[in-house]
């Protein structure tokens, strides 16, 4: 038997809901020497649209950054990226 959530559970009701999606871990980088490392972490390795806007921005950032000489891009745990 099938029921909505609220039903089953109802003092789901009283849990603060969340704004926005907590991606704060998604995407790190770090610098060591001339090498600029961003790691990114995506679920199944898919990225959706917010996260590719933040991975470019990031990319274009450091673009920016005269003392960067590579940049090498760490995927996650299970996958790198499938898109």
């Amino acid at each position: 038997m099938k029921l909505p959530t609220l039903d089953g559970i109802p003092e789901l009701q009283y849990l603060p809901a969340l704004s926005e999606p907590c991606a704060a871990d998604d995407i790190r980088y770090f610098k060591q020497g001339d090498v600029m490392y961003v790691a990114f972490d995506f679920y199944n390795g898919a990225m959706d649209t917010d996260q590719a806007k933040r991975l470019m921005h990031i990319l274009q950032t450091i673009d920016r950054e005269s003392d960067v000489k590579a940049v090498a891009l760490l995927g996650g745990e299970r996958f790198f990226s499938t898109g």
